[in-house]
């Protein structure tokens, strides 16, 4: 029988610290978060290897070092309120609820959105509200956002996401311009309505395809 506190210890010692993750919640919640029990049972051995893990229906969850390195970049703050887009069954939330206020866990799937809801309820994580809707029109309901993450690679922000953006915010994203190259992880910051972006790191990092651009057919 696998020990899952022994491998989530090993993940946080051999890919998380030696790569300049330094927020200690963020370290703390890496180490506590039971990472298994957010992905498909047949995956979970693999829970904390350096990979890309698939959910269903074409969503899969980014490597822990990527999306803890995005987290470290956007430096989140214990009295923000974060959007978590495309959160797949709520592990980034998990991990975002011990840094922020609120998070809104945002997932298109009902089905799936209902899984995160479970699986938080029984850790005990309050403090994240999991809904579901379209993953290009945000949750306006709670806007504006302190911190605006995205679960993956897109190869632009939908605009309704900037919009629901507070003045002073960021966004993190990993933005691949085309398929060729290696999607960049970059920070997005607003400021008195106007947007500049700063590329952190690069990646590999599963595509949210809902967000793809649509592909339009020409019939002669």
């Amino acid at each position: 029988m696998l020990d899952f506190n022994a491998l989530r210890e090993t993940m946080v010692k051999s890919q998380i610290l030696p790569n300049k993750v330094s927020n200690p919640l963020l370290i703390k919640a890496l180490s506590t978060v039971p990472r298994e029990l957010f992905v498909k049972k047949e995956y979970e051995n693999l829970a904390y290897a350096d990979g890309i893990l698939p959910l269903d229906h074409n969503r899969s969850i980014m490597p822990p070092l990527v999306f803890a390195n995005l987290v470290e970049a956007l430096s989140i703050q214990p009295d923000e309120n974060v959007l978590d887009v495309a959160a797949g069954y709520g592990y980034s939330s998990a991990i975002l609820g011990f840094l922020s206020k609120l998070v809104i866990s945002l997932e298109s799937d009902l089905d799936r959105s209902k899984i995160a809801k479970r699986l938080l309820e029984e850790l005990n994580i309050f403090n994240v509200k999991s809904v579901s809707n379209p993953l290009n029109k945000g949750w306006l309901k709670a806007a504006p956002y302190d911190v605006i993450i995205l679960e993956g690679v897109v190869h632009e922000v939908p605009s309704k996401l900037f919009e629901q953006l507070k003045d002073g915010g960021r966004l993190g994203a990993l933005i691949a311009y085309n398929s060729y190259e290696t999607p960049r992880a970059t920070i997005f910051h607003k400021t008195n309505k106007t947007l500049t972006r700063k590329i952190v790191f690069e990646a590999e990092a599963p595509m949210i395809k809902e967000l793809a651009p649509v592909k339009t057919t020409f019939v002669l």
